[in-house]
């Protein structure tokens, strides 16, 4: 569980799901972490981090304006300097293979990141990770 990794690496850990199975078995790997059962598109933690991970989510956001406002979202928890960081299931052109996915391209991406004020990160391998900066 990426939480429990932080957590072992000293970081203040906090984590957004709709699942109270997954809320409940995160607490139980990060016991003095914070989690909130939320939707992605109105969770709210009150404060900013340093580092904002999400993986293997946005793709199962299919509404681009729902997907829009968790981008705004996770920009509004990250602090000035600070990084989110994405591992999403990026493809040559968008598609939806199945009612609950929607794949975005990179393109898509870029755009909408650098919309919100955040700066590209390189990456190695930037069909699977993205990384951007707030100023």
């Amino acid at each position: 569980m990426v939480s429990e990794f932080f957590w072992a690496l000293g970081a203040d850990v906090s984590g957004v799901d709709v699942s109270e199975d997954a809320l409940r078995e995160a607490a139980l790997r990060v016991p003095l972490g914070t989690f909130l059962r939320s939707p992605l598109t109105t969770f709210e933690l009150q404060r900013e981090y340093d580092i904002v991970f999400c993986a293997d989510v946005l793709y199962h956001i299919i509404d681009n304006t729902a997907w829009k406002q968790v981008l705004e979202r996770l920009v509004r928890h990250t602090s000035p300097g600070g990084c989110i960081f994405v591992i999403e299931h990026l493809k040559p052109r968008e598609d939806s293979p199945a009612s609950h996915v929607h794949h975005r391209t990179l393109p898509v991406y870029q755009h909408a990141l650098q919309e919100m004020g955040l700066i590209e990160q390189p990456v190695e391998k930037p069909q699977m990770t993205l990384v951007w900066r707030r100023p």
